[in-house]
């Protein structure tokens, strides 16, 4: 994983040395295998110091388990070092919040107004900006591809709890289409996880209105923004999930395109049931 990050960055002009939780990730990991190594060698009856095999191989199972307990009280030790400096980037983590100003369509003003709130919330007011302006009866909120799916207002009020418990965002509203009971709004938002912090992701939100056209509250809202600048920053997976979109990016511009490294038709001329030409 540290090497792999490491080549990522050095192919976005970063810098290529592994960071420190990488290389800490690193030598807990080399410490149990090589624990396992040893336990392996026993296990086959070539314990370096000639004792019976059984012998061997039960003081190397002492040995392996001591070596995987001790790795894994470091790493508990390193993560607990990295979320305390990640409290301290919090402290300093900061953004600017914004949405376009006049009126959108024939959406009226109080919804309008309820609709940019929304948009605009986070951890300082989200029980002012976001809950209060979803309706009360019915409320459903999906976020990217579906993968979470909220139903009611008292579960939304536990999810974004939860949410701006461990993140800090800011957004910036950059367009919106409106209509009397729809708002559709592209942003730009700039965001602070336990995987570091993110600027600049682009997604779009759909938020719906209550039928009755006297009510400001919203009974829909969803967004949509892109998973793979997330789970890049996250650690082990992210270097993985990073390397595939580069190869991803680059087969796709290239002539023999992307059936051979990423897996497809078995028949490299065969693609769709169309003879390729």
């Amino acid at each position: 994983a540290a090497v792999a990050a490491s080549r990522a960055r050095a192919s976005d002009g970063e810098d290529a040395r592994p960071s420190e939780r990488a290389r800490a990730t690193h030598r807990a990991v080399v410490k149990i295998q090589n624990a396992v190594r040893r336990y392996m060698r026993a296990k086959r009856g070539r314990g370096r110091d000639g004792r019976d095999a059984s012998t061997s191989t039960a003081s190397f199972v002492d040995e392996a388990f001591a070596a995987i307990g001790k790795s894994v009280c470091a790493m508990a030790l390193v993560a607990s070092a990295f979320a305390a400096r990640d409290a301290a980037s919090a402290e300093k983590f900061g953004g600017s919040v914004g949405a376009p100003t006049g009126q959108c369509g024939t959406m009226s003003t109080e919804r309008l107004e309820a609709a940019r709130s929304v948009m605009m919330c986070n951890q300082d007011n989200w029980e002012t900006g976001c809950l209060a302006n979803y309706d009360d009866e019915a409320f459903d909120y999906v976020d990217g591809p579906g993968l979470t799916k909220i139903h009611g207002k008292r579960n939304m009020e536990r999810y974004l709890r939860n949410q701006f418990d461990f993140s800090r965002q800011y957004l910036t509203v950059d367009e919106e289409v409106c209509q009397a009971d729809s708002y559709v709004a592209t942003w730009r938002l700039d965001m602070l996880l336990g995987t570091g912090p993110l600027r600049n992701i682009s997604g779009i939100s759909v938020l719906k209105f209550n039928a009755n056209p006297e009510s400001r509250k919203i009974v829909y809202h969803r967004d949509y923004l892109p998973d793979g600048p997330i789970w890049e920053n996250a650690p082990i997976v992210g270097p993985l999930v990073k390397l595939q979109r580069q190869t991803y990016t680059s087969c796709m511009q290239t002539d023999f395109g992307c059936a051979k490294v990423l897996g497809g038709v078995e028949n490299e001329n065969d693609v769709g049931g169309v003879e390729a030409k």
